[in-house]
């Protein structure tokens, strides 16, 4: 919908009767700009810090819809590898450190791709539906 959350995490991901996903708490999405996923966008750095973006840091930081593929590897982190020590893997992540927490290792290489700390390294919305982590075959 060219729209970047901003604000992804467990509790703004709702799921219907019908198991169909929705994304609430849109106050603070912002319009991709239609040049792309690439495109980037100057905001403040709100959102739920726990799960943010490396480039959502600062109050002028730049950042595109790619902030939001990095917010949905921290969410697989959560639903995989919850332990005691949950709090300084997202800080680890953040900072490009990778977990052995996690023993499986497409799960372990789909999370990489989707954490990189470079946003440029991430993989578009697109490439990450395509990637065969997500393939039902």
């Amino acid at each position: 919908m060219d729209l970047i959350h901003r604000d992804l995490k467990p509790d703004n991901i709702l799921i219907d009767e019908g198991d169909v996903l929705k994304l609430c708490d849109l106050g603070i999405v912002t319009a991709r700009n239609v040049g792309g996923a690439n495109t980037e966008a100057s905001r403040s750095g709100i959102g739920t810090e726990k799960y943010k973006s490396p480039e959502q840091g600062g109050f002028f930081a730049k950042y595109s819809s790619k902030t939001d593929v990095f917010s949905l590897g921290l969410i697989l982190v959560e639903l995989y590898a919850w332990d005691d020590e949950f709090e300084a893997m997202f800080d680890n992540y953040r900072s490009g450190i990778q977990s052995d927490h996690i023993l499986d290792r497409e799960t372990a290489e789909f999370v990489k791709i989707l954490t990189e700390v470079n946003p440029k390294c991430r993989p578009t919305c697109a490439e990450m539906l395509e990637h065969q982590f997500l393939s039902y075959c």
